[in-house]
């Protein structure tokens, strides 16, 4: 049997599961110029057994997905104010947890993607104030070397599990663990591509400099103008060592505007495989943009979940986000009018190519962006879109593109 090689850096999403199942420990996860990481497997440790090419996510795609049986999804809000304040969308994800805790008493472990300083890694958290942690987006690339290993590990001592994580992550666990395992409830969210913790880092170490502080703290999709009309809901909070608190919406954020206009995810991001309606999770869930175009009363940028239930182990938390808040039903297809990544990929920023060539040659993510910008006709549409409060703009689907 052949080992996992990459050829084609679209065709990696960098889960790691390869390195976790590889019972020689001869594949290591290697960071490359823009700070991704992909496989490198030492061949004369490797006896060719095959497990790593058989729990890759992009290879075995069609085997992890769930089909859906019908056309349903939910807007969620919950009846909790403070929740939705602390939360990215409506806190559809901190019920589902609070129910999973529950239905487990104390024979849980729940699984997703923390900030420990600012970095971002997948981590385990054993009781309800570590999961907390893993509320909120987190707009990096999580490390998840050893996390599946340590999944098993708990599903075999016969604890429950909840895992979370982009649609890639979640596919990866279930090509890892080869068999279905009736503790475990698995949840993905709906991804607009993942950029490197290296460009991250690197942002925020620039952020350091202009402050003349260091930073201590990231916080995305902040709702500090929560009662206002229109709040903005892609903003940044950064706090500095000195306890300085910026928030930084996307006009005046350059890392936020590299994000949302495609600019640096990683490159097999705008070729997933999960962005689609058949989706690896037993829940799906994501925000809801333009749910106000059919319940008025429901306003996305304040906060409102789409949740999408892929198996009936998923449906079994219906009553308890009915429970909890609103949960008012949908058509699937409603629901992937104005969240494309129920469709298809996002698509790369035209000037991706320019912005790679200029950090190469050194040049700040600051910089670059903002060199970007100015050559995007396109970023003038976007921002006067975001100042009138506009925030769900739209890319129309390109059929073919490349990514250096």
């Amino acid at each position: 049997m052949a080992n996992i090689k990459i050829k084609n850096k679209e065709n990696c999403c960098g889960c790691s599961a390869c390195v976790d199942a590889c019972s020689k420990q001869c594949i290591h996860m290697i960071e490359d110029k823009e700070g991704f990481s992909y496989p490198i497997i030492d061949e004369k440790m490797c006896i060719d057994c095959g497990r790593c090419v058989a729990c890759c996510p992009f290879q075995n795609d069609a085997k992890l997905k769930n089909k859906l049986d019908d056309d349903i999804s939910y807007a969620f809000v919950s009846n909790d104010i403070e929740l939705i304040k602390s939360s990215s969308s409506s806190g559809a994800f901190w019920v589902i947890v609070e129910n999973f805790v529950t239905r487990n008493k104390e024979n849980f472990c729940v699984f997703g993607a923390a900030f420990e300083g600012i970095d971002v890694k997948h981590i385990c958290a054993e009781d309800v104030k570590s999961a907390t942690r893993l509320k909120k987006s987190k707009y990096v690339q999580s490390n998840t070397v050893g996390i599946y290993k340590s999944v098993r590990s708990k599903l075999e001592e016969g604890k429950a599990v909840l895992f979370s994580g982009t649609p890639c992550q979640v596919a990866a666990l279930k090509a890892y663990l080869f068999k279905p395992y009736t503790n475990l409830l698995t949840v993905d969210i709906v991804c607009h591509g993942v950029p490197s913790q290296k460009t991250f880092s690197d942002y925020l170490n620039e952020l350091s400099t202009k402050y003349s502080d260091e930073v201590s703290a990231v916080s995305f999709r902040g709702k500090n103008d929560f009662y206002t009309d229109k709040p903005n809901s892609r903003t940044v909070d950064v706090t500095f060592n000195k306890g300085n608190t910026i928030n930084f919406d996307i006009v005046h954020c350059e890392y936020l505007y590299g994000f949302h206009t495609g600019l640096y995810m990683r490159p097999s991001c705008y070729y997933c495989k999960y962005a689609s309606s058949n989706r690896p999770g037993d829940i799906t869930l994501a925000d809801y943009w333009g749910i106000e175009k059919k319940y008025p009363e429901l306003q996305s940028n304040k906060g409102v979940s789409l949740v999408r239930f892929n198996t009936e182990k998923g449906r079994s938390y219906l009553e308890a986000l009915k429970s909890s808040g609103i949960a008012l039903e949908t058509s699937y297809n409603f629901a992937c009018k104005e969240n494309h990544q129920l469709s298809y990929p996002s698509i790369p920023s035209s000037k991706r190519t320019d912005f790679i060539k200029m950090r190469r040659k050194g040049v700040t993510v600051t910089e670059a962006v903002n060199i970007c910008k100015s050559r995007d006709g396109f970023a003038k549409k976007v921002i006067h879109k975001l100042e009138s409060l506009n925030y769900n703009y739209k890319i129309k689907k390109l059929t073919k593109h490349k990514v250096q």
